[in-house]
């Protein structure tokens, strides 16, 4: 009966042993829910993707006739819902095409190719952020032909971040939207 227990105890001692080293193993490989996110919110500043970020674009609307600073044109006014990117910068695009889809040449607003675009940036301070963006957009900024009365145009938005390399990194777009000015 000695020999029973004296076995016993060294079989619940060492199972004892095994238990708390898998204990300590298995706590650091799944850490807490809280630790979790703040590792998402680092892995979406890395842009590792691991958060499963997103954004969307809806509601592009445009408005006429607007005067602002002494100039007149027109405001886009467009919803922007942007997921888990907190802390991250996003950019939003403006772009604008002739009626066949060829990029309009910039005057003052233009991106790198020099076509005629407007680029802003939002930082999201939540998880979920919903950000109603309206940009003025000058009529001075569209050559419009002499000959023709009225001509057509087209623009659509998109909202981008920039990956560790500097690369654009499409997130959402907006359907384009065909608009008209004439003399």
């Amino acid at each position: 009966m000695g020999k029973f227990l004296f076995q016993l105890t060294g079989t619940i001692i060492t199972l004892a042993i095994i238990g708390f080293i898998g204990y300590l193993v298995f706590s650091r490989l799944f850490q807490s829910t809280d630790d979790n996110e703040s590792n998402e919110v680092v892995a979406v500043k890395e842009y590792s993707y691991k958060a499963n970020i997103s954004a969307t674009v809806s509601d592009l609307n445009i408005e006429h006739n607007i005067c602002r600073n002494g100039e007149t044109g027109m405001n886009l006014s467009s919803k922007q819902t942007f997921y888990n990117l907190k802390g991250t910068t996003c950019y939003t695009k403006i772009r604008f095409f002739d009626e066949d889809g060829r990029p309009l040449v910039g005057k003052s607003a233009r991106d790198e190719d020099g076509s005629f675009c407007i680029i802003g940036n939002l930082t999201p301070d939540d998880n979920e952020c919903v950000n109603d963006q309206c940009v003025f957009v000058a009529y001075d900024q569209f050559d419009i032909p002499q000959d023709k009365e009225t001509i057509y145009y087209i623009c659509d938005i998109r909202i981008f971040i920039l990956n560790n390399n500097g690369e654009r990194v499409e997130l959402a777009h907006s359907n384009p939207s065909r608009f008209h000015l004439s003399h």
